[in-house]
């Protein structure tokens, strides 16, 4: 990009890029060329700061004649993600086991061991009191805490509050609400949990012990 001043920004430049290196190519040794490239990208060439003056192909090349060097290549800047929040439960029964659930086998983390979640495809964000609907236990007891944890999903932002909550039944009624199981805590580090539920558990455990 910057050996021919390329301003086009990437990704969209990769395919006039891929033809001026085609044209650079050396006629044997292409192992050592490749090498030589990765070298000079490396230790002078550099994303930022380049190096010009210890560049061997600093008089042939066109940023560095038209003073852009600094500014290539250009990458087109991402779109800022949309912010979804959500509320996740974290529910104890006198034992100390926690209530987890099967993810839906379609959608979001498909399949996967979770927590009691409202839908965290929702745009459109619920009331603490709509949020309840999809609590495990009774619309009482439930203590909303202060942290909120964030994570970044390939489409989306997420913000999530964290409910935390104990009840005395350890029947299987409070479970099947949310098709759910009790795990005991010792055993939850076990649970292929995805990456957002370990923060919410985590953050829940935390204000616990505290």
């Amino acid at each position: 990009a910057r050996f021919f001043a390329v301003e086009e920004p990437l990704p969209q430049s990769k395919k006039i890029l891929k033809a001026f290196a085609a044209e650079c190519l050396p006629a044997a040794r292409f192992g050592d060329y490749a090498q030589a490239l990765m070298d000079l990208g490396a230790t002078v060439c550099t994303p930022r700061s380049p190096r010009c003056p210890l560049c061997p192909w600093s008089k042939g090349c066109l940023a560095r004649e038209k003073g852009v060097e600094e500014a290539l290549p250009v990458r087109q800047k991402m779109a800022k993600k949309p912010r979804r929040k959500a509320f996740l439960f974290v529910l104890s029964d006198k034992n100390g086991r926690i209530l987890m659930q099967k993810r839906p086998d379609k959608g979001l983390l498909a399949g996967m061991m979770g927590l009691p979640v409202t839908p965290l495809n929702d745009s459109k964000p619920l009331a603490w009191d709509e949020a309840l609907r999809y609590a495990p236990v009774l619309r009482k007891g439930w203590r909303l805490l202060d942290k909120v944890v964030h994570h970044t999903f390939t489409h989306f932002e997420l913000e999530l509050r964290v409910a935390v909550a104990s009840t005395d039944r350890t029947d299987r009624k409070v479970a099947s609400k949310v098709e759910g199981i009790w795990i005991a805590r010792h055993d939850v580090p076990a649970q292929a949990l995805p990456t957002v539920m370990r923060k919410a558990l985590k953050t829940a455990l935390e204000w616990q012990e505290d």
